[in-house]
């Protein structure tokens, strides 16, 4: 039988209705896949983006904290380890009530504060406090204790405080007393405010377990601290329980709220922590969702006004894509370290405010170019090296390695040291790297000044002291001691007129001050006395 035309079956307006309808559908349903097509890459481009952000960050703060931690612990041993805190509890295990013993011990007690301890105190052997200098917090809102040699304690009080508590061994290992210290972190608590300005939602948590719970430090609005709560909800482990087995990851879950989030977890050292960086998945996906409120008009438009109108109406669709690649990216530009995408060939696709700020470079000059534009001339050809081989093998020694320590070159030529962590990932099956950076020149020479300073004090014949803005002897190398007759221990802690004479007019000393604090070198004579009372002339 003779196929009809459709205007022969359903007559000629209804064909065109019919024609219209089914190429309405059809139209509709390519609108629909592209749309979902859109959204999807959208979806994975904002998770990719954000969950690489999210580890990076949260690597950063482990390995401050890790090393903020271990330098307080290392001055506390530094003073439970002190020969003269040996010698004179030593003496007050022989003497108990000896005076001059626990006089002593409070002026070397006294002598630490100014190297940033809030409070430290010695005991006797006995347990009897023999000296204590600075205050101790005493209401802390949540007192965690670390995994150590010996007590060690994390405390909030509005803001980070280690306490940590030693025991003063004599040279044959005894127990002879001990030392407790207390000290702010002020750099920790800054980080910990910080890291969750990755978004609206975001929180960073730093807990310890307590029984089958965990107490927790918390960024959130409405507490600080987390004095119990529970690792699991509803029987599924919350991110915090990873971290708290020693694992690292990132993971789309609920929290402790019971609300989607996705969180990057690892444990802080060995210290028996874990930490927890979070952001909830709805603001993850707002700027994707957000745009259903555009799109599905446009969709109801593009069937109604057909291809001709469809053009038009890509324009504005694209407009609202890229506002929400917009979105992902000003969240890389608020993250403090440099971020820097490259692709296998070493080719820069992305550049934010803060690497910008570090080398100078503009994103619009950086991004499209080879990444050894960043690197000192002596650097690029290994780096040359090193990206052929990976592409050879496929194997990249630095990925995945830690904070690791280079030099970087900024547009001015400039050369400068820098900490980086270097990332994989794969994106839509391209092979990117993600390399977080920071300029780390300030700390390196405040580093080599220390060193350079105290190598000439310790080795000049001449006599070296240092004081504080306030005039408060911090450091004298042994020429000073050799010469006036007071130990290091006598002299830290006190003011350089311990050594005046009274024979040296009071106006001679007000211009010599005038001038230092001027910031100007001053060079004349003083009339000193010796702790023996001796005296003797000084050319400064």
């Amino acid at each position: 039988m003779r196929k009809k035309p459709l205007d022969l079956i359903f007559g000629k307006k209804g064909a065109e209705r019919k024609i219209s309808f089914i190429g309405g559908l059809i139209l509709l349903a390519l609108t629909l896949a592209a749309g979902i097509s859109v959204y999807v890459v959208m979806q994975r481009q904002a998770e990719s983006t954000l969950t690489k952000s999210l580890e990076t960050a949260l690597q950063h703060s482990v390995s401050l904290f890790e090393s903020q931690i271990d330098q307080r612990l290392a001055g506390a041993r530094t003073a439970a380890t002190r020969l003269f805190v040996i010698q004179n509890l030593q003496l007050l295990d022989a003497q108990p009530n000896h005076a001059q013993g626990r006089s002593d011990l409070q002026r070397i007690a006294l002598s630490f504060l100014p190297t940033g301890y809030t409070g430290l105190s010695f005991y006797d052997v006995r347990g009897n406090e023999v000296a204590r200098a600075g205050l101790f917090s005493q209401k802390s809102e949540l007192r965690v204790p670390l995994t150590a040699k010996y007590p060690v304690f994390l405390l909030w009080d509005g803001q980070f405080i280690l306490n940590v508590r030693m025991d003063v061994l004599d040279e044959q290992g005894h127990h002879i007393g001990m030392v407790m210290t207390e000290t702010t972190l002020p750099q920790l608590t800054r980080a910990f405010a910080d890291a969750a300005a990755i978004g609206k939602t975001g929180a960073l948590f730093i807990c310890a377990p307590l029984e089958m719970d965990m107490q927790c430090f918390s960024t959130t609005i409405s507490h600080k601290v987390l004095k119990r709560s529970p690792r699991v909800v509803e029987g599924k482990a919350l991110p915090m329980d990873y971290a708290l087995e020693g694992k690292t990851g990132i993971i789309f879950t609920q929290d402790y709220r019971k609300e989607p989030v996705v969180a990057a977890y690892a444990p802080v050292g060995t210290l028996g922590l874990g930490m927890v960086l979070k952001i909830d998945q709805a603001e993850l996906y707002s700027p994707v969702i957000g745009q259903l409120k555009f799109i599905v008009p446009l969709l109801t438009a593009m069937v109604i006004a057909g291809m001709l109108l469809l053009r038009w109406l890509v324009t504005p669709l694209v407009r609202e894509v890229v506002s929400s690649r917009a979105h992902v990216h000003a969240i890389m530009d608020n993250v403090a370290d440099g971020l820097i995408t490259i692709d296998e060939h070493g080719i820069i696709e992305s550049f934010n405010l803060a690497a910008a700020r570090i080398f100078g470079y503009p994103a619009c000059e950086a991004i499209g170019r080879n990444v050894s534009l960043l690197m000192p001339e002596a650097y690029r050809g290994k780096f040359d090296a090193a990206g052929k081989n990976y592409l050879r093998t496929g194997v990249a020694k630095v990925i995945g390695c830690g904070v690791q320590e280079l030099r970087g070159q900024r547009k001015d030529g400039s050369v400068f040291p820098m900490e980086i962590t270097l990332g994989e990932m794969l994106l839509d099956g391209k092979r990117l790297f993600i390399d977080s950076l920071r300029d780390i020149t300030e700390r390196k020479l405040a580093e080599e000044k220390v060193r350079k300073l105290s190598m000439v004090a310790e080795e000049t014949g001449n006599s070296v002291m240092i004081t504080d803005g306030q005039g408060v002897i911090e450091y004298v190398n042994p020429a000073f001691t050799r010469i006036s007759g007071y130990t290091f221990e006598e002299a830290v802690g006190q003011k350089p007129g311990m050594l005046k004479s009274d024979l040296t007019p009071p106006e001679y000393y007000q211009q010599m001050w005038k001038t230092l604090q001027a910031g100007q070198e001053w060079h004349g004579e003083l009339l000193n006395r010796k702790k023996n009372g001796e005296l003797f002339w000084e050319s400064e």
